[in-house]
């Protein structure tokens, strides 16, 4: 048969020409997608190619991938397809070190996964982040094209993907083409459908050519000048403006002998036969029939892997060697059955495949089918899409226990990556198929599973449900009963739902009891800890968690251990920071100990925050930030972003802090973390507060509301740690006052039992002004926070000052400094508060804490602030310099390590080699306050001795004011 083939694109000059406006459009950056839709045989894949090619010229990088028709899709199919393709070995780019993002991508390319391993399963939201990176980094400049043909085959993960990209490209220079058959019903038409209506995605539609374009194309595929008019009308009535109808009708009229090449030209020799889509079976039918029995069983042994296939296995089905099937293969191709594709070849349309697998008779259908499991799974290929081929062939053949037993594993490794979805799905048929008792136990197990992880209570429940009547048909002991048990209470606590989560923790533990299983119980007791936690008892959590962690140690689980001790170390930091960073200490070498990268992060974690409270430290968060990173937990290294802007807060690194947050925000906006977003805000709100910027201030706190959905801590944290502090940088001490009080009284007894800043601030207010402040309020913050804990020293040294107890405040006023040593905007408002009082009831230093105070407010921009400690200078009788911008010349990274311009003066000095007692004269400081300095620069230094210190500032950059 000679093969017809148009060798160009005809009648889709529009269509074309909108595409390759966009390829432009997003090489300047402004990416998109865009659905190319139409019936079949319209000729979509055609037009995707044409355009690729058009990329391809423009240096552009090309993906492209298929999805194919299954009845469980495989996860992430033409994704993985096309990222394999373009780099088989490795991954195609890195989307930003230690971002999480390479384990997230390796999740769906099992290849690139090397040494990186994921700490758990990647949501689909971080794989399509992952994605856009990936593509996004390929070509920055030269932009990047993704071809994903067939989406109506797609599982609903790529379907997730593709809709993510449709949110995120309009500021990249990616674009995604995904071409699709508009036929109701489709999960991809839904999706259409929503892009569609929220103008989210571009619609090209492709309607049947004109009778001009199907003149055209068939004068080009026949390369002729002219047609009889027959075969004009003919192609008019019967193609119905399908390009591929076209290409099908003129092969066979050519084949038929109805249509032949003379001298002449193009002439009509007989009745062309009439081929239209609902007979286009009976074409194929006459095209096999030329390759006798055998062709044509070697066919069908291909159509019933898919569209595309490996033909060394159908020929093993067929019995047929190697030499047989390529002289069978290359007739096929020249009777327009198959096309060479990707090294390969494939059904020339979906089509064909269809029209060959529907002349099958069941007997011979289920014979070839076995013969190709029996070879598939003897090759047991990489990858993961030959378990759905497999369980497809399977219950062709006759065996669905055997296709159970493939979905099994299919649901199973979809589950682990995170492809909940598919993964149920899978199960779903699995469970449907399998019919020995024993085998739909486990299937079941894994559903149940599938379905806790996806939070989805009343789903897990009803799993579990038949899982309990499973386990009941097969006899199956106590434990495998508490294991379900324990699942759905698990599942019941991070819902929220205690009062299920208790019942189920109670029958779990009936039958762990009853099995005998310590190991068991161990776990039940960390989920019970899990409950008590949720619930506020927070002296029973910590309990719970201490007897877990020693029955985990005893019965050899670290992971429970670890699970345990995080739960021990979140209770122990709401009354102790030093017992919380023990009890992260101790979790911390529990998993490096037993090689847990998951636990060693999460306790990284848990270690960085008890550090954050006692002093503002991030590096250890900064360590956690890196292991989640190469881990793949892309939400925990967002989160991580909340409590190291925090830290950088309180150091009063305020435009690292503000990076931070705002980094952290738009990444919780991309992965869906509503309140992590929320958070990030606040943290916002925070600092342009301690900046002294009301107005952003408060748009970033509507921002937080907004998305905090009026969650009662959020509200009151933002009116203490923004609004009171930014009243207090203003000097409106009366408004930060009531502010202060407005956030205590939100706390209440409606929250749980946390120590927090406001009541800590408003007891300095309070005792500042004069009034009697509760400092019951603030029990346990100073073991808690070491922010809170100053603020507390502060006043009670005002307190105890007032009562004329002046040594008893000035050592209170000291391990005030202490604590916030690390916090110098905070350490000099509290200074500036204090000295207003120490003046008043004459004890301490206020004159050399309001000059200190006044400098480092000069040099910070806190301009009110700087102006009132001068004015209570002045009404001292103190000479007070007109201010200057002097302190804004220090060097980045003293300003860094929050060495105040006094502390400045005092580091130059000593690397002069003056003493303390020269320096203090030099200054006009007591020595006593020279030896603070000095104390306080070694330790934000990192230096140990006056000698290091000395050599540093001699050896540094300029340390004298400009």
């Amino acid at each position: 048969m000679t093969r017809i083939l148009c060798p160009v694109l005809v009648g889709r000059e529009a269509e074309r020409g909108r595409l390759e406006a966009l390829l432009e459009s997003a090489r300047r950056g402004r990416g998109s997608v865009v659905f190319l839709c139409g019936p079949a045989g319209m000729g979509k894949s055609r037009l995707a190619a044409e355009v690729a090619g058009r990329a391809a010229a423009l240096r552009m990088p090309v993906l492209q991938g298929r999805s194919v028709p299954s009845r469980v899709p495989v996860p992430y199919r033409p994704i993985a397809e096309a990222l394999v393709a373009a780099s088989p070995d490795a991954p195609v780019a890195a989307p930003g070190t230690g971002s999480g993002f390479e384990a997230a991508l390796a999740t769906i390319v099992p290849a690139w996964q090397g040494e990186a391993t994921t700490a758990a399963a990647a949501s689909p939201v971080v794989i399509a982040e992952a994605l856009l990176r990936a593509l996004r980094n390929l070509a920055p400049e030269a932009g990047c094209l993704l071809v994903l043909d067939d989406l109506q085959w797609a599982d609903p993960e790529t379907l997730h993907a593709v809709e993510y990209l449709a949110d995120h490209t309009a500021g990249s220079s990616v674009l995604c083409i995904a071409t699709l058959r508009d036929e109701p019903g489709a999960e991809a038409m839904d999706l259409l459908a929503r892009l569609d209506a929220r103008r989210a995605a571009e619609v090209v539609r492709l309607q049947p050519l004109a009778i001009e374009a199907v003149t055209e194309m068939a004068l080009r595929s026949l390369g002729a000048a002219g047609l009889p008019q027959e075969v004009t009308a003919f192609l008019g009535d019967h193609a119905e403006g399908t390009p591929f109808l076209v290409e099908e009708l003129l092969a066979a009229a050519v084949a038929d002998g109805a249509l032949v090449d003379t001298a002449q030209g193009w002439t009509v020799a007989a009745a062309i036969p009439r081929v239209v889509p609902q007979s286009f079976a009976a074409t194929v039918r006459e095209r096999l029939a030329t390759l006798g029995d055998a062709g044509r069983r070697f066919l069908a042994a291909a159509a019933l892997q898919g569209r595309s296939f490996d033909w060394r296995l159908a020929a093993r089905a067929a019995e047929m060697d190697g030499t047989e099937a390529r002289t069978w293969l290359d007739r096929a191709a020249g009777l327009q059955l198959l096309a060479a594709h990707a090294g390969g070849f494939r059904f020339r349309h979906a089509l064909t495949r269809d029209a060959l697998l529907d002349q099958l008779l069941p007997a011979e259908r289920a014979t070839l089918a076995a013969r190709c499991l029996e070879g598939l799974e003897s090759a047991a290929p990489a990858g993961e899409d030959w378990r759905h081929l497999a369980a497809d062939l399977a219950e062709l053949a006759g065996e669905p226990d055997r296709a159970a037993e493939h979905l099994l594993a299919a649901g199973r490794d979809a589950l682990s990556r995170g492809a909940l979805d598919s993964a149920v799905a899978a199960l779903q048929r699995a469970a449907v198929l399998a019919a020995d008792p024993a085998r739909r136990a486990a299937v079941l197990d894994a559903l149940a599973e599938s379905r806790s992880t996806t939070g989805d209570l009343p789903r897990t429940r009803e799993a579990v449900e038949s899982l309990l009547a499973a386990l009941a048909e097969i006899g199956a002991p106590p434990g495998p009963r508490a294991q379900a048990h324990l699942l759905l209470a698990r599942c019941a606590v991070n819902a929220a739902q205690f009062t299920s989560g208790s019942e189920e923790l109670a029958q779990a533990r009936r039958l762990a009891t009853a099995a005998g299983d310590s190991a068991l119980a161990a776990r039940i007791t960390a989920v019970d800890a899990h409950l008590a936690i949720g619930e506020g008892r927070l002296d029973e959590a910590e309990a719970l968690a201490t007897r877990a962690a020693e029955e985990a140690g005893a019965t050899g689980q670290p992971e429970v251990a670890c699970e345990a001790l995080e739960v021990a170390s979140r209770c122990a930091r709401t009354r102790d920071a030093g017992e919380a960073e023990a009890i992260a200490t101790r979790a911390l070498q529990v998993a490096e100990d037993a090689g847990l990268a998951f636990w060693r992060m999460r306790a990284l974690y848990q270690l960085g925050v008890a550090r954050m409270f006692r002093d503002g430290e991030v590096e250890t968060l900064r360590r956690a930030q890196d292991a989640a990173g190469r881990l793949g937990a892309v939400a925990t290294a967002t989160s991580l972003d909340l409590e190291i802007s925090a830290g950088l807060e309180a150091q009063h690194r305020l435009e690292e802090a503000r990076a931070t947050a705002l980094r952290c925000a738009e990444m919780a906006h991309r992965l869906q973390l509503r309140m992590v977003e929320a958070l990030a805000h606040a943290f916002v709100a925070v600092i342009e507060a301690a900046g002294g910027a009301r107005s952003p201030m408060e748009a970033a706190i509507a921002r937080s509301l907004e998305l905090g959905d009026g969650n009662a801590e959020l509200v009151a944290a933002l009116w203490g740690d923004a609004r009171a502090v930014a009243s207090l940088a203003a000097e409106d001490r009366a408004r930060a006052r009531a502010e202060l009080a407005h956030a205590v009284s939100l706390y209440g007894p409606a929250l749980p039992a946390v120590p927090h800043l406001s009541a800590a601030l408003l007891t300095l207010v309070v005792a500042v002004d004069g009034g009697e402040p509760d400092f019951a309020a603030t029990s346990g913050v100073t073991q808690v926070n070491s922010q809170g804990g100053g603020y507390v020293e502060f006043a009670r040294a005002v307190m105890l000052g007032r009562a004329g107890r002046a040594a008893e405040a000035c050592a209170a006023a000291a391990r005030g400094e202490q604590r916030l040593n690390a916090m110098p905007w905070y350490r000099h408002l509290c200074r500036r508060l204090a000295a207003e009082a120490a003046m008043r009831d004459g004890w301490g230093d206020p004159t050399a804490w309001l000059t200190e105070a006044a400098a480092y407010f000069d040099a910070d921009g806190s301009d009110r602030l700087a102006t009132a400690c001068r004015s209570l200078l002045r009404r001292a009788g103190v000479r007070v310099a007109r201010p200057t911008q002097a302190g804004r010349a220090l060097p980045q990274h003293l300003r860094d390590a929050g060495v105040t311009p006094r502390e400045a003066e005092v580091l130059t000095l000593v690397g002069e080699g003056l003493p303390n007692r020269a320096i203090a004269e030099r200054l006009a400081l007591s020595e006593r306050t020279v030896e603070q300095h000095v104390g306080w620069l070694k330790q934000k230094l990192g230096m140990e001795t006056r000698a290091q210190l000395a050599v540093y500032a001699a050896s540094g950059p300029s340390l004298r004011r400009a």
